[in-house]
């Protein structure tokens, strides 16, 4: 299986080689139980200053284990490592969002007991792993979860529903201990107003919390950005999308990024 990965500093696409998937028995060969590619995730490694890319196999009816397998994104040949895992998880859709912190990358994952978040050393190549809490989880059952970076820490978004009635998330404080402390802030009606039905981006740089809203017919998008510190909310106005008025596809999905920076350095 080919893949495409981009990458964050020069906007260039490249090439993936492609994904070996060995069938474990011949039940497997069968139309119903065939190995695919789950998921794709991309990792940088400060120290060593590599990108990489960590690909996840499994099966639906679990006719093998799931694999997971690296490649490193640089010069020369590129091709597919296995890597060993000392815990069995699945990917799952309970924590959305991948992100990649200080060398370690993180996305949330299930096990036969609990809902957890992989960890994966992008430099050693290696797995661990943070449990939630009951709180996140009956959180959950009640809205989303969203993996985000809070001042260089693993940190996640809950958001109840469209009405956001308050902002609530958590952040991690003991990673070895499974430790998180939860932050609260009630808001005001215009508040609530200000990211209604708009979708969580993340944290900048500067520390500010993003929220990001498309919104028809009128075709203009918004960023919401909240200041820790003067705690206040302020809204923007993005220019520029009024030519999607010619589309007639009403699932147009305008995507945000934080902290992004052009760099003009070749990733290969």
């Amino acid at each position: 299986m080919d893949g495409e990965e981009r990458s964050g500093d020069t906007g260039e696409f490249l090439t993936l080689p492609k994904v070996l998937l060995k069938e474990k028995n011949l039940l497997a060969k069968s139309n119903q139980a065939r190995e695919e590619v789950a998921s794709m995730y991309l990792g940088y490694d400060p120290m060593g200053k590599q990108f990489k890319v960590l690909c996840m196999t499994t099966t639906h009816y679990g006719i093998r284990d799931n694999t997971h397998q690296v490649l490193t994104l640089g010069s020369g040949k590129r091709f597919w490592r296995p890597v060993q895992r000392k815990f069995q998880f699945v990917e799952n859709r309970v924590i959305s969002r991948e992100i990649c912190i200080n060398g370690v990358l993180y996305f949330g994952a299930g096990t036969e007991r609990s809902t957890t978040i992989v960890c994966f050393d992008v430099g050693s190549e290696k797995f661990s792993f943070i449990n939630t809490n009951r709180d996140m989880m009956y959180s959950c059952y009640m809205g989303s979860l969203t993996l985000f970076n809070y001042k260089g820490r693993l940190a996640i978004h809950h958001k109840v529903d469209s009405y956001q009635k308050r902002l609530m998330f958590w952040v991690i404080e003991d990673a070895e201990n499974h430790k998180w402390s939860k932050h609260i802030y009630e808001l005001s009606p215009l508040e609530k107003d200000m990211i209604s039905y708009s979708r969580f981006v993340g944290m900048t740089g500067t520390g500010e919390l993003v929220w990001s809203l498309y919104r028809e017919p009128a075709n203009s998008v918004y960023l919401t950005f909240y200041n820790f510190e003067s705690q206040t909310f302020t809204k923007v106005n993005v220019q520029g999308f009024e030519e999607f008025e010619e589309y007639e596809d009403d699932s147009i999905y305008i995507k945000t990024y934080v902290d992004y920076v052009e760099n003009m350095k070749w990733l290969v």
